[in-house]
């Protein structure tokens, strides 16, 4: 497993809990690392057998770009896409910054950072099920 990464994606995005926020857009900075097997990739130097850089980008641009109040939201959208879209990536590592947030005092930005991790499957696992011994009392 190794791991693919694209840093400092930037966005003028309408994200935050005030009007004005949403009407101006905030400038909005994504860094992401997903988490794959690039065997088969470093073996055949085919696109199709590794993760394609702009295919993540596009669908981390069509969700940060939408109206939302929360951080925190935009960053669990983005990292279930890439779990939904991608069935070859194991993890999501995400961390989104919003420069010069809105808050009286001096900060340069507020970040959200958030993990996920593929869904196993469970396979040949036979389930046994024994119905409460009471009635035979």
């Amino acid at each position: 497993m190794a791991w693919i990464a694209l840093k400092g994606m930037h966005f003028k995005a309408p994200i935050g809990y005030y009007p004005e926020e949403k009407r101006n857009g905030n400038d909005i900075v994504i860094d992401l690392k997903v988490k794959t097997n690039l065997t088969k990739a470093g073996k055949t130097d085919l696109l199709e057998n590794t993760i394609d850089y702009q295919k993540l980008y596009d669908l981390v641009a069509e969700i940060v770009t939408k109206p939302a109040d929360l951080l925190e939201s935009v960053a669990y959208k983005i990292s279930k896409a890439i779990l939904a879209h991608f069935s070859n990536i194991k993890k999501v590592k995400l961390r989104i910054s919003k420069l010069n947030p809105p808050i009286k005092g001096n900060c340069s930005s507020s970040q959200v950072i958030i993990s996920h991790k593929q869904k196993t499957k469970i396979r040949n696992q036979k389930q046994s099920f024994e119905p409460p011994n009471e009635h035979l009392k």
